[in-house]
């Protein structure tokens, strides 16, 4: 997993000068304090630019790359984002023209595809992120934890299945299948007493009510079954006596 060791912002956004954040060693995290508009959300509107080449809720408004340049700097000083990668070899240097031409120093196909696999994740959280998502519907807060965690897809197959089995619980075949299972269901609680949901537990039942009938004949499979059936039929001729004990 590549992460963040250091970050390095100049004349972009709120930092006109430079603005260095080390994460490395101890410094595994950091936190930012500060009155209103102070200039927090410039390292996160560095981060997004950076790996985006743009800063949406900027965006939104039709503010674009003239609002990314820090107003105090000179004319011909240029807006920096640094990023010190755990890799080495995707460390870059960003930079932002008074023309608003963006140059990197780092140009190598590593990167390119790192920048690329990094489009479809999460990368930073603000605080309107968390409001919009207070605000969501049960369903939209799953959908959009999903989306984040790569679930969606799961999600997907769910549905798939959940709309066929809807549809097959419509159909008369069905309907009538469930039907002949909740009666035999019914039948074989009535005569064993208990639920009897597999084959084994089936066997064992019946060879359980055939004791006092003293038949010798191992239940193991559906042909022993049916060979204990015939010898329950062989022990009477009276029809209502076999009947019972069947």
């Amino acid at each position: 997993m590549v992460k963040l060791r250091k970050l390095r912002i100049e004349g972009f956004r709120g930092a006109t000068n430079a603005l260095p954040l080390d994460f490395t060693s101890g410094y595994q995290s950091v936190a930012v304090l500060g009155e209103n508009a102070g200039g927090k959300s410039t390292i996160t509107d560095a981060l997004e630019w950076y790996f985006t080449n743009r800063v949406d809720h900027l965006w939104r408004e039709d503010c674009k790359e003239e609002a990314l340049r820090n107003v105090q700097i000179g004319d011909t000083q240029n807006s920096v984002v640094a990023i010190d990668f755990s890799e080495p070899d995707l460390s870059d240097v960003k930079e932002l023209s008074p023309e608003y031409r963006i140059d990197r120093t780092n140009k190598t196909a590593g990167l390119v595809q790192y920048l690329q696999d990094s489009a479809s994740e999460q990368l930073w959280l603000r605080s309107s992120d968390l409001t919009n998502f207070i605000i969501k519907t049960k369903n939209d807060k799953r959908d959009y934890i999903a989306d984040i965690i790569g679930y969606d897809q799961i999600l997907n197959f769910r549905n798939v299945i959940q709309s066929t089995l809807n549809s097959l619980q419509r159909e008369d075949s069905y309907v009538a299948a469930k039907q002949n299972f909740d009666t035999s269901q019914a039948r074989s609680l009535k005569i064993s007493g208990t639920i009897i949901s597999t084959e084994l537990q089936l066997y064992n039942k019946v060879i359980e009510l055939i004791k006092p009938y003293k038949i010798s004949i191992s239940i193991t499979d559906d042909s022993s079954f049916e060979d204990c059936i015939d010898i329950l039929k062989g022990q009477a001729t009276d029809t209502q006596k076999t009947e019972k004990r069947i």
